[in-house]
């Protein structure tokens, strides 16, 4: 009698865990969900993670094309490249150097200054 009664202790004892154990799983599971979607609106609206870089060219007085400063591969030194809109052809109108504060960066259609 002993036995059957540890017995059906531990066979109750099991089935009582067995309901349980996918609630634990589901709160731990759900508040791994709230954690990471806190984490990403805060991505979102705190630090702006997910904002597009903004586009900074500047359109030729005649449409032609656009000028825009760009980094020069391998080097911390920037160049401003002409686009021509028809061709797509890229010039560069200026050596490597970096925009300055205050500096008008008009250029003329034909690419001089």
């Amino acid at each position: 009698m002993k036995t059957s009664i540890g017995f059906l202790c531990l066979v109750s004892v099991g089935l009582v865990g067995t309901k349980l154990a996918p609630d634990v799983r589901a709160q731990t599971s759900r508040e791994s969900l709230f954690k990471e979607t806190e984490s990403r609106l805060r991505a979102i609206y705190d630090r702006d993670a997910f904002r597009p870089k903004r586009f900074r060219g500047e359109w030729l007085s005649d449409s032609s094309g656009y000028t825009v400063w760009e980094s020069v591969p391998d080097a911390k030194e920037q160049v401003l490249a002409r686009y021509d809109v028809a061709s797509g052809e890229r010039t560069v109108v200026d050596s490597p150097q970096r925009p300055t504060a205050g500096r008008s960066d008009d250029v003329s259609p034909d690419g001089r200054r």
